[in-house]
């Protein structure tokens, strides 16, 4: 057969070209995994779009069977994050809803959620994943009872939420420093992360905890400076007072500011231990590797996937589960013993 475009061709139109009914050749374009017919069926309808190009409509797929077999990802400002663990979480996501018959679709909100109303009006997803989010778009979604899973944000009304347990990994981190001997500890941030998001409160209490039950509550700091400027201020400190160990709130600023240390000549980890949170590419591929807190990427795509699933079968925008997830430690070179007295 010619290989046409058939962009008006109807299912009913497809099914009697392919001598089928129009249910079975509805069920040909399910996942192989979900698909109940026979493989050679399927296999022969499908040859069969290929040849003359057909595509199943969207529009028509949503009425007959209620589901766009689209799910967004909305955002609020730039892409999330695209280059680091973000990234690989989005990837992993995909995959998983791949399997069952869904595709991602990246919604930037616009202004007033202007780009997502329009999704919403046009019944264009089933469900929403959220990261970077305002809470008037998740408002949004609400409105229109379409399941909401929130990525590794705050908690909030009806929407499920997968997120890590950052108190848990502040602590752990931080236990791990002064299992290697340091007393003098701080906890550092810069001006363009020290946001409102959960994880930084969190992780600035899971340390301040284990400096508390370590009995080192008078070497608790927390400081929040651009990295140039607190290097600048490391490196002007005499060996005695400054921290012999800083605890980074994520990779990137982390990374960047043991490059500052490099230019003021300040030694990682000779003259000060440094650890940050996320095990972005970043920290692998600096001098020296970073230790760091991994971002369960797996568990959190795992977790999210299958929250999102189980409450677009479910057909209801019933409040969804919380879950929490823990990090784990990865050791690499930038954290060695406190510098000689």
């Amino acid at each position: 057969m010619a290989s046409s475009s058939n962009k008006t061709m109807t299912i009913r139109q497809f099914a009697e070209l392919c001598g089928v009914s129009k249910s079975t050749a509805s069920l040909a374009f399910k996942p192989a995994a979900e698909c109940p017919l026979a493989e050679k069926t399927r296999e022969a309808i499908l040859k069969t779009a290929a040849e003359v190009n057909y595509r199943p409509n969207w529009r028509g797929r949503a009425l007959s069977t209620q589901k766009s077999g689209a799910i967004g990802l909305v955002y609020a400002g730039n892409s999330p994050y695209m280059s680091n663990y973000y990234g690989l979480l989005i990837g992993e996501l995909m995959d998983r809803l791949a399997v069952k018959g869904f595709d991602l679709m990246h919604i930037r909100a616009g202004v007033g959620g202007a780009a997502l109303q329009r999704k919403l009006a046009e019944r264009r997803i089933d469900g929403c994943f959220f990261v970077a989010y305002r809470a008037e778009l998740i408002k949004l979604v609400d409105t229109r009872a379409v399941p909401s899973v929130l990525i590794n944000g705050n908690p909030y009304d009806n929407a499920s939420c997968v997120h890590i347990d950052d108190i848990r990994a502040a602590r752990e981190a931080t236990a791990y420093l002064i299992g290697r001997g340091h007393r003098r500890i701080t906890f550092y941030n810069d001006l363009i992360r020290d946001t409102g998001h959960r994880s930084v409160g969190e992780r600035l209490a899971g340390y301040r905890e284990a400096m508390r039950d370590a009995g080192l509550s008078e070497h608790i700091q927390s400081v929040v400076a651009e990295q140039a400027q607190y290097a600048e201020h490391l490196a002007g400190q005499s060996p005695d007072i400054r921290p012999t160990a800083v605890l980074g709130y994520d990779d990137q600023r982390t990374v960047e500011l043991s490059l500052e240390l490099w230019r003021q000549g300040v030694a990682v980890p000779h003259d000060l231990s440094l650890m940050g949170f996320n095990d972005e590419a970043s920290s692998r591929n600096t001098i020296p590797p970073l230790t760091t807190m991994r971002f369960p990427v797996t568990d959190v795509a795992d977790a999210g996937a299958a929250a999102m699933l189980r409450r677009i079968e479910a057909k209801s925008p019933a409040a969804g589960d919380v879950v929490q997830l823990p990090m784990t430690r990865v050791d690499r070179d930038s954290v060695g013993p406190p510098p000689a007295s």
